[in-house]
């Protein structure tokens, strides 16, 4: 009798905790997944949860082997209701070890731009990314792996791109807007190890950009009010000290257009971070206080950075 590999999803990712899908080994007839949620935990913002598709591939791993790569290969498993749904059957072999990897969002093999690709002989599947220059389109990454043969296999989905946002710091004027942001000079594209957690990042420089921000400060608008919901979503990379990575901020104050700069030398963005710049404005002047927020399950955990200024 075949044992066919169902899915549970069993938590939503959000930003204070990570995923968890369920495979879950069965004894029955041929049947596709069937997973179900359980739980859910979406108790921050939908920006960080699992969408309503996610990426499945498998490996066959056998001793002093390669990898077999077909047997399953960016399977999309589909939200249906309140189940997952994939495309075909999976079954499991016995004794046999399976290596699965999982993306969200789904990506089409047909995209060029970005999704899972095989890698190098004997390596785990690689995701490739390259950034669309508007927040709009970008989007929250997140990947998961496990091996086994039997059982219940764990998925645990982390975050693994670096989230940018900008929110309003302790002293930002009144009735002054921040029209648009753009981060320049940065690495855009990359390849990510799925099975090392590790970026790749190409030598082309990228400017991305929230335009048409439309933000204006109000009162009563106090610390932290976040000034655009649409997040930076980018590969982690390193910024050198003579680098020309830059942060551009436009503000309008009574029609008059000013700029400023927040230089990002000597700087790190790592995977399944928030890097949140707390913008303050006042009198011509401009600062912003640089907080990291690490993705952990079931709790925050907040390292705070020297402040970064610049003059306008």
């Amino acid at each position: 009798m075949n044992r066919y590999i169902s899915i549970l999803l069993a938590g939503l990712a959000v930003a204070s905790s990570t995923a968890c899908h369920e495979i879950t080994e069965d004894k029955g007839t041929e049947s596709p997944l069937r997973p179900e949620i359980i739980a859910t935990k979406a108790d921050y913002t939908a920006n960080f949860c699992v969408g309503d598709s996610f990426s499945l591939s498998a490996y066959l791993v056998e001793p002093d082997k390669e990898p077999v790569t077909d047997y399953l290969w960016n399977m999309k498993m589909t939200l249906t209701g309140n189940k997952w749904v994939g495309e075909y059957p999976v079954f499991w072999m016995d004794g046999q070890e399976i290596e699965f990897y999982a993306v969200s969002p789904y990506f089409r093999e047909q995209d060029s731009s970005r999704g899972i690709r095989p890698g190098t002989p004997g390596t785990s599947p690689l995701l490739y990314y390259d950034t669309p220059e508007s927040t709009v389109f970008q989007t929250d990454i997140l990947a998961g792996i496990d091996r086994r043969s039997s059982g219940v296999v764990q998925l645990e989905f982390n975050h693994i791109t670096s989230c940018v946002r900008f929110a309003v710091g302790s002293n930002f004027e009144e009735g002054a807007k921040v029209k648009s942001i753009t981060i320049s000079g940065i690495a855009g594209s990359g390849t990510y190890h799925l099975d090392k957690g590790t970026w790749e990042t190409g030598d082309r420089k990228y400017s991305v950009y929230d335009n048409d921000i439309g933000f204006t400060m109000k009162n009563g608008m106090g610390r932290g009010t976040i000034i655009s919901e649409r997040y930076f979503y980018l590969p982690s990379q390193n910024f050198t000290q003579d680098g020309d990575a830059v942060i551009h901020v436009s503000i309008d104050e009574d029609e008059f257009i000013t700029d400023g700069e927040i230089p990002l030398n000597g700087t790190t963005w790592e995977p399944g971070k928030i890097y949140t710049f707390y913008l303050n404005y006042y009198g011509g002047r401009f600062s912003a206080t640089d907080t990291e927020t690490l993705f952990k399950a079931g709790h925050y955990e907040i390292d705070d950075s020297d402040e970064i200024e610049g003059e306008i």
